[in-house]
């Protein structure tokens, strides 16, 4: 697959959704997609179920605390697309709250109990 290609993809549908793109064409083909957070879940929601990118498997969530910042939270999101051999890794920002990806992502559900 040409990246070129997807970066139109996400130019064209999730515009709404995202401040920033990053291409990366290393080895291991990434891209980089800073989002607003009011639309994270629709997002990454989106990745999962769209037929072009299929990115349905959710590796890592990390959260960093930037208490200087106003929105001192910034959240990331790694996925996966198996079918296509690419990488996306979706930040954002916040001040406290992002919702839940339980309901897409069973790997997302993770409670202290599981250690």
């Amino acid at each position: 697959m040409n990246f070129s290609y997807y970066l139109q993809v996400f130019l064209s549908l999730y515009k709404k959704f995202l401040s920033v793109i990053i291409l990366k064409k290393s080895e291991n083909r990434s891209l980089i997609l800073v989002a607003k957070s009011n639309y994270i879940f629709e997002l990454i929601s989106s990745l999962k179920n769209n037929s072009i990118l299929q990115a349905k498997i959710l590796s890592d969530i990390c959260v960093i605390d930037y208490p200087a910042k106003a929105e001192r939270f910034e959240v990331n999101y790694n996925l996966l697309s198996t079918k296509y051999n690419i990488r996306l890794f979706v930040k954002t920002y916040t001040q406290a709250y992002v919702p839940s990806l339980s309901s897409l992502f069973s790997g997302a559900n993770w409670t202290e109990r599981e250690c």
